[in-house]
């Protein structure tokens, strides 16, 4: 069964937010990356010139250039927060960490709140964040929904998904929510 989210005409609300797209500086860190990893592998590996003044061995050099010259950018590109919300349920997933979409019952949302917060100051940074038992779930910005909700053993759970648009997604999962409990 594949979860990933498939928008479609169900959906009362969607947003894919991309890592690359948001960030001026990650495009140069993926940029310096790859050139960095070519330029010493074209270096030693193709025209046998040592690379830097200290040189790796021609496996390590492969090595770095495989990690810094396809899978790091690999990563990076492909990074995206997906949300989706539909009648039954709200659907997230934080591509490519996630290998399929974490799904909450609409009925087990017990709060929702938007939340301005410094990502820096209270997550460490945008990503997967956990702290003060709130997984924090990040692209860019400092906007997102702080939501509570029940788990299937019982416990509630808190998370925070970052948001370009988080008031409307604060409002569709707020009327979404009554209208699950009017339909039950």
């Amino acid at each position: 069964m594949n979860t990933d989210i498939q928008f479609d005409s169900f959906s009362l609300y969607h947003e894919s937010q991309s890592l690359v797209r948001k960030h001026l500086l990650v495009q140069i860190i993926v940029f310096i990356c790859i050139i960095v990893g070519w330029w010493g592998f074209i270096q030693q590996i193709l025209f046998q010139i040592p690379f830097g003044t200290n040189p790796a061995s021609d496996i390590e050099v492969i090595i770095i250039w495989i990690v810094s010259g396809w899978i790091l950018p690999a990563i990076i590109i492909a990074t995206r927060l997906e949300i989706e919300v539909t009648p039954s349920e709200l659907r997230f997933q934080y591509k490519p960490f996630h290998v399929s979409a974490h799904i909450i019952p609409r009925s087990s949302i017990l709060h929702v709140q938007k939340e301005v917060y410094r990502p820096f100051a209270r997550f460490f940074g945008w990503g997967i964040r956990y702290r003060d038992g709130v997984v924090a779930y990040t692209v860019s910005g400092d906007e997102g929904v702080y939501i509570v909700h029940q788990t299937t053993m019982g416990a509630e759970k808190k998370i925070l998904l970052g948001s370009q648009r988080a008031a409307e997604l604060e409002q569709v999962l707020s009327k979404s929510e009554k209208i699950v409990h009017c339909l039950i």
